[in-house]
């Protein structure tokens, strides 16, 4: 069949969700399975809710209230607003739908935090408007650069909170200076489907800035604290002029009738609702102390669910916990490949996923292999006990985009309790101002100025290094092919390479420190005890950042092959500091190896300049 379909609507990933208890267990042959995947309410529905649906069964032949007044009512009793300001839906993704299909079209754009829910961007996508993702801070909103983001085009900026996977909120003060910086125009869209479970004392309510001068739209579920995930019911509160332009774009009858008659039900049983807070927070320590216990790393949460990292592909533990019956959502689409997310259950349930979890992480033969796992964190300070460490040597490696450079040289410091740094992160960091000031990188006179008003620093934050440039932590921003274009251009200046030799080189003084780049073993550090070049073939390099790359709009394998074919390019013919390996360097090929074996070859080396 030929169909016509718009280039933005065939570029679209469709959303992915968990799949159904039921599915899972015909498809892998289970029994007695528990799923901790969708942040679903493990008390089940509200029993007052069940009972009102039981009663309202014989009228499925009559349509819904259209206007939703019954549940309208009860919604504004209980938050104390004008029932004007509220506007239905089939579950609070509904309201996002309509809020698009209302503010957004080709040529203007929306703001959205990245990772965050998909919807946002998928939305945002079927409009044909532009998508501007701000990438979190520390694994949440970050504020502050969203308001930046904001162009005179912006019409939407969506603020989820608690955040979506990261489980983070933003606080009062945060909120109230961010909302300061918008042109008024714009729509901010306050996303609390978890606000119920929120123990913060500084969070807030979006409801509480209704009458500011900017239009605020706050979202609602009757989905995760209720239990009625299962009727799609949702809401919006909003100024009533906003109300009303999003009525002209609702479908008619998109409540159903037993959505509403459940959720009016829900909304009057409080105790169940206090039942669930209680069973949530009271799980979320327990499984919290048990991961502590089991020396697994995990995030604080205010939502129902958490992160864990679990420092390997988590496709592939999400698929080992489902061979054991627990189902949890692996986070390689939010862009976090070795991270799951896991929602409370009930009591057995917790210790059952806590268990499994245990038994997988124990089993994994190479647990720290992540050949195919982008890498993030700028620095990581892996110093530990002197006394097993391996000699007082400087190491460098090498090598084109996409070797696994970083992947390698993270592993090899741990392995060697030395100081890992990606020297490249300050090229990126340089590259970040350029791009922002709109400076050319040809422009010799403007990047010396750029670099002059620089000031870069390494700050440990339990024991991961961040990279702050005045002052600005911007470790999570600078990581797009984009960024990387501009670092290659900009470190074939010698204006950029001069002010940057000298703090490379202090990082040298320390010793024991395992240094990443393209030129550490030619120019910067001629001098190292060891030096490794690491290579792989194009086509393995393109698959491997593809894989990194992929949750992103418009990704490809032959975009990024393109990609990685340019900046090779750039890097091997540039007349200063071209990329090649150091005459006395290690040259080691890892297209069939995998990172372990890597890194016991190069221990291998270290041990032997040791001796």
């Amino acid at each position: 069949m030929k169909l016509s379909i718009p280039d933005h609507i065939r570029a679209i990933a469709p959303y992915k969700p968990g799949k159904p208890l039921e599915e899972l267990e015909r498809e892998y042959g289970l029994k007695g399975s528990v799923k901790l995947a969708s942040n679903e309410n493990p008390l089940g529905p509200s029993p007052r809710a069940v009972t009102a649906i039981a009663d309202a069964l014989g009228n499925l032949h009559r349509y819904p209230d259209g206007g939703g007044y019954e549940l309208k009512i009860g919604i504004s009793e209980y938050l104390g607003i004008d029932p004007g300001c509220i506007v239905l839906g089939a579950g609070s993704d509904d309201i996002i739908a309509m809020l698009i299909r209302a503010f957004l079209w080709p040529g203007c754009n929306a703001v959205v935090p990245h990772p965050s829910f998909l919807m946002y961007p998928i939305g945002v996508a079927v409009s044909g408007a532009e998508l501007i993702r701000v990438p979190l801070a520390e694994m949440s909103l970050d504020l502050r650069a969203m308001g930046n983001a904001v162009t005179s085009e912006t019409k939407l900026v969506f603020v989820c909170n608690p955040n979506n996977p990261t489980g983070t909120v933003v606080g009062r003060a945060a909120f109230e200076k961010f909302l300061e910086t918008l042109p008024t125009g714009v729509v901010v869209v306050i996303d609390e489907a978890y606000y119920e479970f929120v123990r913060d004392p500084d969070h807030f309510s979006g409801i509480e800035y209704l009458d500011s001068d900017h239009p605020v739209v706050v979202l609602r579920t009757f989905s995760k604290a209720y239990g009625l995930a299962g009727l799609r019911i949702g809401y919006g509160v909003m100024p009533a002029v906003v109300a009303d332009i999003l009525h002209r774009v609702r479908q008619p009858f998109n409540a159903s009738a037993i959505g509403q008659i459940g959720a009016a039900a829900a909304l009057e049983d409080a105790a169940f609702l206090k039942k669930s807070v209680a069973l949530i927070h009271e799980g979320l320590d327990r499984m919290f102390e048990g991961l502590d216990r089991l020396g697994i790393r995990f995030f604080p949460t205010q939502a129902n669910f958490f992160l864990i990292d679990v420092e390997t592909d988590a496709n592939r533990i999400f698929q080992k916990m489902l061979e054991k019956g627990v189902i949890v959502r692996s986070m390689t689409s939010y862009g976090y490949p070795t991270y799951i997310r896991v929602n409370v259950g009930l009591a057995d349930e917790n210790e059952r996923f806590l268990s499994a979890l245990n038994s997988v992480l124990e089993t994994e033969s190479s647990p720290l292999n992540k050949e195919e796992v982008s890498c993030e964190t700028v620095c990581e300070d892996t110093l530990g006990n002197s006394e097993n460490r391996i000699g007082d040597l400087v190491v460098t490696i090498d090598g084109p985009a996409g070797a696994g450079k970083t992947t390698v040289s993270r592993l090899l410091a741990r392995q060697l309790n030395y100081r890992y740094v990606d020297t490249g992160a300050l090229y990126r960091a340089v590259a970040l101002a350029v791009m922002q000031q709109g400076i050319s990188p040809d422009d010799d006179m403007g990047l010396g100025a750029v670099c002059a008003s620089l000031e870069l620093a390494f700050v440990s934050d339990e024991g991961i290094l961040r990279l702050l440039s005045n002052g600005e932590d911007i470790t999570d921003r600078i990581r797009t092919p984009e960024i990387s274009m501009m670092a290659s251009a900009v470190s074939a200046r010698q204006v950029v390479r001069d002010y940057l030799l000298e703090l490379q080189r202090s990082m040298e003084r320390e010793k024991r420190v395992v240094f990443e780049g393209r030129d550490m073993g030619t120019v910067v550090f001629p001098d190292a005890d060891v030096k490794f070049f690491l290579d792989a073939s194009g086509e393995t390099r393109a698959l491997r950042r593809f894989k990194e790359d992929a949750v992103k709009e418009g990704a490809s394998l032959e975009k990024v092959a393109e990609e990685i074919r340019m900046r090779d390019e750039n890097d091997s013919n540039r007349e200063l500091a071209p990329l090649k390996p150091a005459p006395d360097a290690v040259h080691i090929d890892s297209t069939q190896l995998s990172v372990q074996e890597v890194v016991n070859r190069m221990l291998d080396h270290v041990r032997l300049a040791t001796e």
